[in-house]
C-alpha cells in the first residue's frame, strides 16, 4: 500500500512539472442547506466578535472563494432555491460551483439548467455533473459495472453536450468536473483515468 501511495505521489509531482497549469486555487465550501438552516431552523451567524453577520462573510475572511451548490431535479435543492442561493452568493463575489444531479433527463436538463442561471445573473465558475460518479450515475441505465463503461459514457457525453448547447445560446463557458468519491484510492482511481499528459 505504502508503495502504490509513494508511485502515485510521484506521478503527480511530475504530472506538475511536466504538464503545468495555470489554474488558480478554489477553496469553496457546501452552502447548499444554509437558506433551509437559516429559515427553517433559524441559524444565525456570529462573527469572531460576537456580531450577527453572514455565513459568506465569515468563510470569506477564512479565505473561501468559492460555494459548491447541489441542485437535483426536484425537492428541497430543486432549480428556484439553488438559483436563489447562487444569486445570493455570487452577488457577494463568489465563483459558484454548481453540482447538478440527474434523474430522468441529460442533455436538455443541463442546457436549460445552465441558461436559467445566465438569465438569472450568476456565473458558473464550475459544473459537476453528477455527484460521485465513481460507479456511474442514473442507475440502472448508467452504473458502470465489470469494467463496462458504455452506457455511462454515453449519458455524460449527453450532460456535457448541454453544457455545450448552453454555450452556443450565450451562457458563459464554465469548468466541467468529474466529481469523484475516495480519490485517495489508488486503484479506484487509476482503472477511471491514464495518467498520461
Amino acid at each position: 500500500m505504502f508503495l502504490k501511495t509513494a508511485v502515485l505521489l510521484v506521478g503527480a509531482l511530475v504530472a506538475s512539472v511536466l504538464c503545468p497549469t495555470n489554474a488558480a486555487l478554489t477553496k469553496g465550501h457546501d452552502l447548499s442547506s444554509v437558506a433551509l438552516m437559516e429559515s427553517s431552523q433559524g441559524a444565525k451567524w456570529l462573527s469572531a466578535a460576537g456580531k450577527t453577520t453572514t455565513i459568506e462573510t465569515i468563510l470569506g475572511a477564512g479565505g473561501m472563494n468559492a460555494v459548491r451548490l447541489r441542485l437535483w431535479t426536484s425537492g428541497q435543492y430543486d432549480l428556484s432555491y439553488t438559483l436563489a442561493m447562487a444569486q445570493r452568493f455570487s452577488k457577494a463575489g463568489y465563483k459558484i460551483y454548481l453540482d447538478l444531479h440527474f434523474s430522468d433527463t441529460v442533455r436538455s436538463y443541463v442546457s436549460s439548467t445552465l441558461k436559467s442561471f445566465t438569465a438569472g445573473g450568476v456565473t458558473l465558475d464550475i459544473v459537476s455533473l453528477g455527484n460521485e460518479i465513481t460507479y456511474g450515475f442514473m442507475w440502472p441505465t448508467g452504473k458502470i459495472s465489470s469494467g463496462n463503461y458504455a452506457n455511462f459514457a454515453t449519458l455524460w457525453k449527453a450532460a456535457r453536450l448541454g453544457v455545450t448547447d448552453a454555450v452556443a445560446a450565450g451562457t458563459t463557458k464554465p469548468k466541467v468536473m468529474i466529481h469523484l468519491d475516495n480519490g485517495w484510492k489508488y486503484a479506484t482511481m487509476s482503472s477511471l483515468f491514464v495518467f498520461d499528459c
